[in-house]
């Protein structure tokens, strides 16, 4: 009898194959709703029963949250502890714990400071502006170059091929040296210094390669070339599983590789494929639908997705102008709420943020309670960041883009030059966190703030061995930080203010429990990894874009503002001389395709003939569907 009849009946006999399956690589293509979640579960429950230890099972997911899930159901259904499954991670997680456990032969001291986007362009401002005399408005490019030369496996030659910045080969080698000075790396590092650390030095790859009994490796589709290199140096015994889509790889834009996962069974001799075909989410016409848009791609491994689920036919509508749209799209999640759907259970996606204006408008008019993804992320908000750069700085005196942050949160009238005092103190290789005092001492045209200096320190000093939710009060409580965002807040906007102690409220929840500051200001930097995911207690209407809603699914989802030069985007376009069949614009295609296919009963697609007060046209993806598959109102 097969594992499938017995001890998995929820599975389908596919499912339960690719579950079943030992004797080698697998790849498992999943469809859209397909189960892919519940199949990975029962793949690690069939590993523990025949007799890989869970402890030594690698199991990657690609966000947090994914991870989290994976664990709570994997301890629902085996009874387990939490602490059985330490491997289930992200990739930047489950680097970061090798990289940890062997900081000192990477030159890195523990706890290690992971710099966040903020961080980052902080310290680039920092060295623009005062290292080369660059204006700090460039920031933010500089850093996207930093990424994608971080991701390419070669950063130099990357760097070099950058014609943008005359000065980026100094700037990226600058910034390099800042941030390990600092004991600190950011998200990109974690996974180029892994690679690094497990292709030199062969005793601890081989220890690895010999603890990980088997590994599974979730949403491959949305791997890089670094993170395919290091599962390649993990995998040598060929006991693994990949799990994703080519047709809802969507991330280029981060590096994504999909080519992958497709050649995957070449990379790894005897690699058997399961294709997950059946769609449990979605009624059949909406599954039907995504199928005819998928199939205008060069898809590289086919499926042909089926649900048993009954329904209507998506719909599709055209309005004069994207008032009217927005206007409809609001009354309609109205009627829905009527009929008895929660608002909660429908979403408003779109390609390109500035959608979001009208939409908001909308809704606000009629009183529809709404969420917009994709603003600011917790840990990167003003009154989080600042709570936790002190603790950064006391158990990473290093520091320094935390160190220039607190020296003057509140405010203590300790400005740039104050700083660029203390920093030009001549004691080589100090951080300003250790130049202080003696900057203090000597003086230096720094009697004036001295005093707040000195108060800095003397909180770092007194925190430095507390834990994490006692030393966060007591940084609240000398600093008086509850007056200082009443300060900041200004008079008559109560609501700010309320919002921002809500948010203090939040990270000491958070804090409660952890026992070292180290642990706390890690576990905080890897939850921005999801920076999709919305953890907010807000109620009402998703608005979101399509990439922040992929791996979500919902009861209705109106898709709007489908137009050409939108969806497909118009760099999309240009980047492939406008053939609807280049590498850029099958992606768009795939970003209708997965914004389709978070539907579970209900598709409206939309778009207007004006936005922006600009004539604006159906999108090319509409005009190359059948009628069969979609109920066109816009005739």
């Amino acid at each position: 009898m097969h594992l499938g009849d017995k001890l998995l009946p929820s599975l389908s006999k596919t499912q339960a194959a690719a579950v079943e399956y030992l004797d080698g690589p697998a790849l498992i293509c999943s469809g859209a709703g397909a189960g892919k979640t519940s199949t990975i579960v029962a793949k690690f429950e069939h590993l523990i029963r025949a007799g890989y230890d869970p402890k030594r099972i690698l199991c990657i997911t690609f966000t947090n949250k994914a991870a989290n899930e994976l664990k709570d159901r994997l301890t629902k259904s085996t009874g387990r502890w939490i602490k059985d499954f330490p491997w289930v991670k992200t990739f930047h997680s489950s680097m970061l714990q090798i990289l940890k456990a062997h900081a000192g032969e990477i030159g890195f001291k523990c706890p290690i400071t992971i710099y966040d986007g903020t961080d980052q362009i902080g310290l680039i401002k920092n060295i623009l502006e005062h290292g080369f005399n660059i204006d700090g408005k460039y920031a933010r490019a500089i850093r996207a170059h930093i990424s994608r030369a971080k991701n390419s496996i070669k950063p130099d030659a990357y760097i070099h091929s950058v014609k943008e910045f005359r000065k980026l080969e100094f700037i990226f080698e600058h910034y390099n040296r800042r941030v390990k000075d600092s004991n600190a790396m950011d998200f990109d590092d974690i996974l180029l210094h892994a690679l690094n650390l497990l292709k030199d030095e062969r005793q601890i790859r081989t220890a690895y390669q010999d603890l990980f009994q088997y590994i599974l490796l979730d949403e491959h589709q949305d791997s890089n070339s670094i993170q395919n290199a290091i599962i390649k140096l993990l995998a040598v015994k060929g006991n693994i599983t990949v799990v994703g889509d080519f047709s809802q790889s969507i991330y280029s834009f981060r590096g994504a590789e999909p080519s992958y996962f497709v050649q995957f069974p070449a990379e790894y001799e005897g690699t058997k494929v399961f294709l997950l075909e059946q769609n449990y989410r979605s009624t059949a016409p909406i599954v039907e639908l995504g199928n005819e848009i998928i199939s205008f791609n060069d898809e590289k491994i086919k499926k042909n997705c089926f649900s048993t689920k009954p329904g209507n036919l998506p719909m599709l509508r055209g309005f004069d102008n994207s008032y009217y749209e927005a206007r409809w799209v609001a009354e309609k999640c109205r009627a829905y709420r009527y009929d008895g759907a929660a608002f909660e259970q429908m979403a408003v996606l779109y390609r390109t943020t500035f959608v979001s204006r009208i939409m908001e408008k909308a809704f606000n008019e009629l009183g529809i309670p709404y969420k917009l993804v994709g603003g600011i992320s917790f840990f990167e908000r003003r009154e989080i960041k600042d709570l936790t750069s002190y603790l950064t700085c006391a158990v990473n005196p290093r520091d320094d883009v935390a160190y220039e942050r607190i020296l003057n949160v509140p405010k203590r009238g300790i400005g740039k030059k104050s700083i660029e005092k203390i920093r030009e103190i001549d004691l080589p290789g100090a951080s300003l966190v250790e130049k202080s005092p003696i900057a203090i001492q000597k003086k230096l045209g720094l009697q004036r703030v001295a005093g707040g200096i000195g108060m800095v320190l003397f909180i770092l000093d007194r925190i430095k061995n507390m834990p994490p939710r006692q030393a966060l009060e007591e940084i609240i409580d000398i600093t008086n930080y509850e007056k200082h965002l009443e300060t900041i807040a200004g008079d008559g906007d109560e609501s700010s203010l309320i919002s921002r102690l809500e948010n203090i409220d939040e990270l000491l929840s958070i804090a409660e429990g952890r026992e070292t500051i180290g642990e706390f200001l890690e576990d905080c930097a890897l939850r921005t990894e999801d920076e999709g995911d919305d953890e907010s207690k807000d109620q009402g209407v998703r608005l979101s874009t399509i990439h922040a809603a992929k791996g979500l699914e919902f009861h209705t989802v109106f898709l709007v503002a489908c137009e050409n030069n939108i969806l497909p985007h118009w760099r999309s376009i240009e980047e492939d001389n406008g053939d609807f069949n280049g590498a850029k614009v099958e992606e768009e295609r795939r970003l209708f395709y997965v914004a389709c296919t978070r539907a579970e009963r209900n598709l409206h697609i939309s778009y207007a003939k004006m936005r922006q007060n600009k004539a604006s046209g159906i999108s090319p993806f509409l005009e190359e569907l059948s009628d069969e598959h979609l109920n066109r109102l816009d005739i």
